[in-house]
């Protein structure tokens, strides 16, 4: 089908971009003039599905069995180091060509026909028949009881053909334990939606006249080539942690194959809560007798209340005798620590004794329990234990030795040694 405007032939529509094309050229030229810096926004296919998740599995979130039905110039991956997409990083999905969304914007129908089919969900939210869908599949375990993602869409749409049928569409569909499902699509609930309401994000939902706050105009943009893009939006749902939900990130020309569109989105994230460790002088590995050290629990978001953690105290040091006991001793038994309310974390003492045993390297393993999922392991970590620093030598008598001749010395303890006057 043709794409028209209103009936009028496609004949409209070309003139109509010639005189856009002659617009947006004069406009980059002022921009080039007033500036020589470039943000750069790159781009590179991506093959191996599950590279292609981990580049969106953000902080509390394990993506499986990823599946793509899309062009193979359609997805791929995305860098970004500017301040105007918002985003740095993670998946691009289009409904022409992924390198094609690079600056400048020179043209203003940049097209790209994939000959792929549409998309059935996208067909009921916008009402229209898609084509050219790209869809990315994938199920994902979130640690805590939400989700959430950044992303931006950008189309070749903007802004002349708003309100038109060419209302170029993608969604963000989950399914699962206690999602309820959007009338006319079954189980799958789209969570890309204008904020504070059920719309979804689309041509003729966010643009210059509509939900302006969510809008940027790209005319003349050296940085991306679509004529205007999405900002400040981000997708949210509500989840029973440590259960399993499916997600569908799809994209799609509406009414005709004209026009290309892309989606961003960056890593997706649940409230999580994380391992790490510290000492006394900096250094990675605690010393027996002389540098203590902390095992730090932090989680992100920040929030209002305390959050009491369990985790467990394994490997080859012993509680209790390689360090000063924490809690019950035995490794089969949790511990227990407060982040306070309002607090992004709370610390663990860790203090190594010096037992005068002359012993290899030992660790802890702490591993962190999940506060939503009784019996999941959310994060570990091992912290090493360095044999003391304080060396003895035998024997400790006096020693004469002459010229020519030697003596035998046995020294426990410590990393370097070195004898003086040099031997």
């Amino acid at each position: 089908m043709p794409k028209t405007l209103a009936l009028k032939p496609e004949t409209d529509k070309t003139m109509m971009h010639q005189r856009f094309i002659l617009r947006a050229g004069v406009l980059a030229g002022i921009v080039l003039i007033g500036s020589t810096t470039m943000a750069q926004l790159s781009v590179a296919p991506q093959t191996n599905l599950q590279q292609l998740a981990e580049a969106i599995s953000g902080p509390g979130v394990r993506i499986t069995n990823p599946l793509i039905n899309c062009h193979g110039q359609g997805y791929g991956e995305f860098n970004y180091s500017g301040s105007l997409l918002g985003l740095e990083s993670g998946v691009v999905l289009s409904s022409g060509r992924i390198t094609e969304a690079i600056g400048p914007n020179d043209v203003e129908n940049k097209t790209f026909q994939q000959g792929t089919s549409g998309n059935s969900l996208l067909n009921t939210v916008t009402g229209r028949s898609t084509r050219d869908a790209c869809l990315f599949e994938f199920d994902i375990i979130p640690s805590g009881d939400s989700l959430s993602f950044q992303f931006v869409f950008g189309s070749e749409e903007y802004n002349e053909w708003v309100g038109s049928q060419f209302n170029d569409v993608f969604g963000f569909f989950i399914s699962g334990p206690g999602i309820v499902g959007d009338p006319g699509i079954g189980a799958d609930k789209n969570i890309a939606l204008v904020p504070g309401t059920t719309d979804p994000v689309a041509i003729n939902s966010v643009n210059a006249g509509m939900n302006s706050a969510y809008y940027q105009y790209n005319a003349g943009g050296q940085e991306m080539q679509m004529d205007g893009y999405t900002t400040g939006l981000v997708a949210r749902s509500v989840v029973e942690p440590c259960q399993t939900y499916h997600l569908k990130l799809i994209v799609a020309d509406a009414s005709d194959r004209k026009f290309d569109s892309w989606v961003f989105v960056e890593r997706i994230q649940s409230p999580n809560v994380s391992l790490s460790t510290r000492t006394v002088n900096g250094t990675i590995n605690m010393v027996e007798g002389c540098n203590p050290g902390w095992i730090r629990f932090t989680r992100d978001p920040v929030a209002s209340g305390p959050l009491t953690l369990s985790y467990f105290l394994q490997g080859t040091a012993t509680n209790g005798t390689d360090y000063t006991a924490i809690g019950n001793v035995n490794p089969s038994v949790a511990k227990s620590i407060t982040i306070p309310a309002g607090q992004a974390y709370a610390e663990q003492f860790v203090n190594p004794g010096a037992d005068a045993i002359a012993e290899p390297t030992e660790y802890l393993r702490i591993l962190l329990g999940n506060p939503n999922c009784p019996g999941f392991v959310i994060d570990s970590i091992n912290f090493a234990i360095n044999d003391t620093l304080i060396a003895s030598v035998s024997p400790a008598a006096t020693q004469t030795i002459c010229h020519g001749s030697g003596a035998q010395f046995n020294i426990q303890g410590g990393l370097v040694y070195a004898a003086e006057p040099p031997v």
